[in-house]
């Protein structure tokens, strides 16, 4: 790909109609402080108008069936090629997204067990062969020269009392009952027989019998229905069938196609659970958690049936499969399926995954991990001359696995792409073929292009990543606070992939939690502690958690989780309303002279009540329209204009503003607004203070970025007067965060010591551990081969 992407005049949100050039065909990345307008120029300037110009290709026919889809507000762009946006959010999935669903590796697994596995009875365990009618032909013919055999054809069940009459007639005079054979030209078989068999031929295996052999075969598996034995003297019987029949029990097993492994089909999933694994919060008892049903779980390869190999490590079932012995003809029928999967697994390997399981669920992964499997997808593809846009992929990524990343994101680049990165992190900066830097600040003081270049040009610059990136400007450095004897003790934590770990965390310290992606940080932190302090300090129902006991938690009066995970979907939910800031601001509406004298409560101002919103878009502001194969759209409203109140309910002003001017002010501009009001003043002071003043009051929580929530949930608990001895536990807060923003977040870190709280960080990045008090590291890699506590001391 060559030549260059141009944006002209860049006006939308903060952007102060900028113009700049992207080369295309490199690794463009764009940085700046939090807020500046990065994600807005590259977001909703940039792939918005991809998103525009590809609904555009479409017939009219087809566009007709769309809403119109607004320009963004810009002059001109050109060279735009087609996009594709690999955003911050994680979203939710539901328990059936799974590691293998969601790179398809399952789904070739699931064609290559219909293809070579081996079916069992599922009440007996005898494997059930298939074979056609040349195959039992060729098996037969290759017995011992001089070899006896006798076949048989197995009949149906019958409830005729002279039910062998009808073969007599067709000639057959000799069957087997219960082991006997009778022959029917001088005595009759029992009335009600027990699995009866018609003689169709003897033979002496030796040459020249081919003909003769194939005819009583056919024959065998006509009369039966498909099935065929044949008695050999004083050795075991042999069984053929043209399906899937069980020899002993007679279990007839169902057709094998890819669907009967799916756990998302009726066809193959477990009936108790529907394909779930659990009922309830308990594992299935019916699949023990496999999710599907018996006949699928009874198809193997080498003695594993899919959800055993889906449960390995992926790098552990290539070590399986490398090892394993197939026929010619299965080896014939697996290698395209084989090739497939390898190469769709070997970018998950290069990403340093090869630790998850294909049975893994997605919304059990890290952040991190989430968008290196995302990433590998993208490479998978070996889609060329596409856009990839990627929101600040760093994010949960060990320094050692940004290489891998780096690397990745190098590949996508030399496949003919052009690969723009929002991103905050040094190494990936100095990595990058170009540069974007905007600023000065953020919000009204951003929106500027301050650098365009390469690396080492940004470096000799004066931005405020370049004197980052030399060394003039540096993070602040903490002062280190003393040993203690205080400590919470977790005793044998083996939840997960932690190995039965004892480990010490001090109280009133600040403690940063460290180690690869996978290592077991959060199954520790979040998944033991977190979950055990909330039993014991909230009576929350008691589950079992996995450890022996955690001692010291009687100094401990509070507990905060503050992690990313999205708030909520609605376009409702805003800053002001998630802090609790809107519920002041409603009452002080409700109590102006105007809104008292027409009898308005608070009610008459939210967004969640009927009466004073805008009933067109329910207080939204917006009309979701639902778009196929595209992200949904949002359409401002027409009757509200966006503002989602009504006429009546926005006449009602304080200091000349309605309460949607009010909703529509940046934190910072609120703070000032409000600044006699001592409670606004001192939350909205919160959200300044977090690095969220650029940030509208009334702007939908579903739109900010996992840094931006993190940091929203931070200003609520900070704003909230908590008594000493509260536990903060942050789940990887530099998320989002320029080097200028870290400096505030640690200030904020020192302010919740100081007031008698402990702080516990699970974090990447090198300042953060570089700051903290204590240091506990877990490791030493991903998935089973983590877990293992390899530090904890003082810093």
């Amino acid at each position: 790909m060559q030549g260059e992407l141009i944006i002209h005049g860049a006006t939308e949100h903060n952007l102060k109609d900028i113009n700049v050039v992207i080369p295309k065909g490199k690794f463009v990345v764009i940085t700046g402080v939090s807020g500046s307008g990065k994600s807005t120029l590259v977001f909703d300037v940039l792939y918005k108008e991809a998103q525009r110009r590809y609904l555009n290709t479409l017939s009219s026919s087809v566009r007709k069936e769309f809403p119109p889809f607004a320009k963004p507000k810009v002059k001109a762009i050109s060279g735009l090629s087609p996009a594709l946006a690999l955003k911050q959010q994680q979203g939710l999935f539901s328990s059936r997204s799974t590691v293998g669903t969601l790179t398809e590796i399952y789904d070739f697994l699931r064609v290559l067990y219909a293809k070579i596995g081996i079916p069992h009875c599922p009440q007996c365990g005898k494997p059930l062969s298939v074979h056609t009618i040349p195959e039992i032909v060729q098996e037969i013919l290759s017995l011992p020269k001089g070899e006896r055999i006798i076949l048989l054809a197995p009949l149906p069940p019958s409830d005729k009392k002279e039910w062998w009459k009808d073969y007599l007639k067709d000639g057959f005079i000799k069957v087997k009952v219960n082991g006997r054979i009778y022959d029917l030209t001088e005595e009759e078989p029992p009335a009600i027989p027990h699995n009866p068999e018609v003689i169709i031929d003897r033979l002496i295996v030796k040459p020249g019998i081919e003909t003769r052999l194939r005819d009583s075969v056919e024959l065998a598996l006509k009369l039966s229905g498909g099935k065929l034995k044949v008695e050999l003297p004083e050795k075991e019987t042999l069984f053929f069938s043209l399906k899937a029949i069980c020899p002993q029990c007679g279990f007839n097993f169902p057709p094998i196609s890819p669907t009967l492994f799916s756990f998302n089909s009726p066809l193959g999933a477990c009936h108790l659970c529907q394909g779930l694994g659990k009922t309830g919060k308990q594992v299935c008892p019916a699949c023990a958690g496999k999710r599907l049903r018996p006949e699928a779980l009874a198809v193997k390869i080498a003695g594993e049936d899919i959800s055993s190999l889906a449960g390995l490590s992926i790098t552990e079932m290539f070590a399986f499969f490398d090892t394993i012995v197939l026929t010619s003809r299965q080896k014939k029928i697996a290698e395209p399926i084989w090739q497939e999967m390898k190469s769709k697994a070997g970018n998950l390997q290069k990403m340093g995954l090869g630790y998850l399981t294909l049975n893994q669920s997605i919304s059990e992964l890290a952040t991190g991990e989430y968008r290196r499997l995302l990433l590998a997808m993208c490479i998978n593809s070996s889609l060329s001359d596409v856009i990839f846009i990627l929101d600040e992929p760093t994010t949960g990524l060990h320094p050692k696995e940004v290489e891998q990343l780096i690397t990745c994101l190098r590949a996508l680049k030399d496949l003919g792409n052009t690969v723009i990165v929002v991103e905050h992190d040094l190494q990936v900066i100095l990595s990058a073929d170009y540069v974007i830097e905007i600023g000065p600040g953020s919000e009204e003081k951003g929106g500027r292009i301050t650098f365009t270049g390469t690396p080492l040009m940004l470096k000799e610059s004066d931005t405020i990543t370049g004197q980052y990136l030399s060394g003039k400007k540096r993070i602040y450095q903490r002062k280190k606070l003393a040993l203690t004897n205080s400590y919470l003790v977790i005793e044998r934590a083996a939840v997960n992939n932690l190995k039965d770990i004892t480990v010490k965390i001090p109280l009133n310290r600040f403690t940063c939690v460290c180690g690869v992606s996978g290592s077991g940080k959060s199954s520790l932190i979040i998944g033991v502690l977190y979950q055990y302090l909330k039993q014991h300090l909230y009576g929350k129902k008691k589950t079992t958690i996995g450890i022996d006991s955690i001692k010291g938690i009687e100094k401990v009066k509070h507990v905060v989780l503050v992690d990313a995970r999205p708030i909520t979907r609605g376009h409702r939910s805003n800053p002001a309303t998630y802090t609790g800031i809107f519920n002041y601001i409603r009452q002080l509406f409700a109590k102006l002279p105007e809104a008292r004298a027409r009898g308005y409560t608070p009610d008459r101002f939210s967004l969640n009540v009927k009466g004073g919103r805008c009933e067109s878009c329910q207080g939204e502001g917006v009309i979701k329209i639902e778009m196929p194969f595209l992200p949904d759209v949002y359409l401002t409203c027409e009757a509200c204009q966006g503002k989602r109140f009504n006429e009546d309910t926005l006449e009602i002003k304080f200091k000349g503003k309605n309460i949607a001017d009010v909703l529509d002010m940046t934190a910072i501009e609120a703070y000032e607004f409000f600044r006699h009001i001592p409670q606004l003043k001192r939350q909205l002071g919160t959200l300044v203070e977090v690095g969220l003043g650029y940030l509208h009051l009334g702007q939908p929580v579903s739109t900010l970025s996992g840094g931006e929530v993190q940091r929203l949930k931070l200003a609520k608990e900070l704003s909230r007067k908590n008594a000493r001895h509260t536990i903060y536990i942050l789940d990887e807060p530099t998320m989002g965060l320029h080097l200028e923003d870290i400096n505030h977040l640690l200030l904020l870190l020192d302010r919740l010591i100081a007031r008698g709280h402990t702080v516990i960080v699970i974090e990447h990045h090198p300042e953060i551990i570089k700051a903290a008090d204590y240091i506990i590291e877990l490791g030493p890699e991903g998935g089973q081969k983590g877990g293992y506590l390899l530090r904890s001391e003082w810093a």
